[in-house]
C-alpha cells in the first residue's frame, strides 16, 4: 500500500548553504589536416552519374585544418550544384571519416544519392479558380522539357506573387522521385510541378478624409479591381473632391501584354481646379508600354495628351500638351510590399509640345525620385525611410 511519488512535494533547497564551484578544464588535442575529401555518387537513376568538381573547389579545406563547418559547407555546395543542374532529389546519404593519429591527418568520404535527372513537366495549378490558367502559365521562366532548376521555381513563385492576385503562392516539385515516373526520349524523368495559390479578394474599396490649411477639407473614394477579365487586368478608379480641386482618375493595366514581363498601361483623368492664381478644367490621357528587364530594372515609354481651359477669373485660354515620356525604374529593396532595406529610384524624361491658343512652346521635363530604407534594430521593427525628388523643366 505505497504512496504515489508524484504526490510528494518537491524538496526545497536551503536558502543559505555552501556553494559549489565547477571548473572545466579542456585540453585541446593535436590539430588534424584534411588530407582528402571525396564525393561518391550513388542512386543516379538512368544514365551515367553526374560529374562534380573536386571537393576543394567547393570550399572543402583539403590540405588545411579539418574544420567540420567547412566540410559540411562543401557538402551543401555539392548538393546545391546537383539540384541546380537537374538533380532535384539529391541528398547526402552518409559520411565516413578515417583518421591517422600518427600522421595527424584525416580523410573524408561523402556519399551522395544524386537521384535521377529531371526536366520540367506539366504545371498543376490550384487555388486560382478565378484566374486564367493561360495567364498564370505565361509567367513560367522555363520551357517544357527544360532541365529543372530551383532558381526557376523561385522566379516563377515570385512573379506570381507580384501579380497582387494572391495572399500566398507555393511552387514546388515532388519531394521524392515519382514512383512510376514518365521519361522523355533521352530517358530523363519528367517531373510535374505543383503551383498552389490562395486567391485574395479581387475588389477593394477605400475612402479617406483629410484637411489642409491651403485646400481645406478633402474627401477621397477609391476602387480597385485586380482581375477585371480573369487575366490579372487591373482597374483603379479614384475620385477626389475638395473646395479647390476635384479629380477623377482611371488607370488600367494589362499585364503580360503580347509577351512575358511586358505591361500595357492606360490612364484617363478629369480635373477641375480653382486656385487663387488660376482656374483650370480639362482632361488628360496617357498610354505606355513597360517591360521588366530584370528583377530590379524596369523601363517604359509612351505618350500623353492634356486638353484644358486655363484662366484667371476671366476669359480662359485653350491649352494643349503633348508628351512622349521615357522612364526607367530600379527597385533594390528587400520586399515589394513591405520594404525595410534597399533603394528604389526612378527617372523620367519627357519632351513636351505645348500649344496655348495659337502659340507653340516646346520644352522638356526631367523628374527623378529616390527612396531609401534601412532597419534600425535586429528585430527589423524600426525602419528609417527617406525620399528625395528632383525635377526640372528645360525650355
Amino acid at each position: 500500500g505505497g504512496r504515489d511519488a508524484a504526490s510528494e512535494p518537491l524538496p526545497v533547497p536551503p536558502e543559505i548553504g555552501p556553494k559549489a564551484t565547477a571548473i572545466l578544464r579542456m585540453i585541446p588535442g593535436p590539430r588534424y589536416t584534411l588530407a582528402a575529401h571525396r564525393f561518391v555518387i550513388v542512386d543516379q537513376g538512368r544514365g551515367a552519374a553526374p560529374d562534380l568538381p573536386p571537393a576543394e573547389a567547393l570550399g572543402s579545406p583539403v590540405g588545411g585544418p579539418a574544420a567540420a563547418a567547412a566540410i559540411l559547407s562543401a557538402e551543401g555546395a555539392a548538393l546545391a550544384r546537383l539540384r541546380a543542374t537537374g538533380r532535384p532529389w539529391s541528398e547526402r546519404k552518409s559520411r565516413r571519416a578515417v583518421a591517422d593519429p600518427d600522421a595527424k591527418t584525416i580523410e573524408v568520404e561523402t556519399v551522395i544519392a544524386s537521384g535521377p535527372k529531371a526536366v520540367f513537366g506539366d504545371v498543376a495549378l490550384s487555388g486560382a479558380d478565378g484566374v486564367s490558367d493561360a495567364f498564370l502559365l505565361s509567367y513560367r521562366p522555363w520551357d517544357d522539357g527544360e532541365t529543372t532548376s530551383p532558381a526557376d521555381l523561385r522566379e516563377y513563385q515570385q512573379d506570381l506573387s507580384r501579380t497582387d492576385l494572391f495572399d500566398s503562392v507555393s511552387v514546388r516539385l515532388p519531394t521524392k522521385p515519382p514512383e512510376d515516373p514518365a521519361y522523355d526520349a533521352d530517358g530523363v524523368v519528367i517531373a510535374p510541378v505543383t503551383a498552389e495559390m490562395e486567391e485574395r479578394a479581387a475588389r477593394t474599396l477605400s475612402a479617406g478624409l483629410r484637411y489642409t490649411e491651403s485646400s481645406g477639407p478633402e474627401a477621397r473614394l477609391g476602387f480597385v479591381h485586380r482581375n477585371l477579365f480573369n487575366a490579372g487586368e487591373r482597374l483603379e478608379v479614384e475620385l477626389q473632391g475638395g473646395l479647390t480641386e476635384q479629380t477623377l482618375d482611371l488607370d488600367f493595366t494589362k499585364p503580360q501584354f503580347r509577351r512575358p514581363q511586358q505591361d500595357l498601361k492606360l490612364a484617363l483623368g478629369l480635373f477641375n481646379e480653382d486656385f487663387d492664381a488660376y482656374e483650370s478644367t480639362g482632361v488628360e490621357t496617357s498610354a505606355s508600354v513597360q517591360r521588366r528587364l530584370s528583377k530590379t530594372l524596369l523601363v517604359g515609354a509612351g505618350g500623353l495628351a492634356e486638353y484644358a481651359h486655363v484662366g484667371q477669373s476671366g476669359p480662359r485660354e485653350e491649352v494643349i500638351l503633348l508628351g512622349l515620356p521615357v522612364y526607367a525604374a530600379y527597385d533594390g529593396s528587400d520586399d515589394v510590399l513591405d520594404p525595410k532595406d534597399g533603394i528604389r529610384s526612378s527617372l523620367t524624361f519627357t519632351p513636351f509640345l505645348g500649344m496655348i491658343d495659337s502659340e507653340v512652346a516646346p520644352f522638356f521635363m526631367l523628374d527623378s525620385i529616390s527612396t531609401g530604407y534601412a532597419t534600425l534594430d535586429d528585430a527589423r521593427d524600426w525602419v528609417l525611410a527617406g525620399r528625395v525628388r528632383l525635377a526640372s523643366i528645360l525650355s
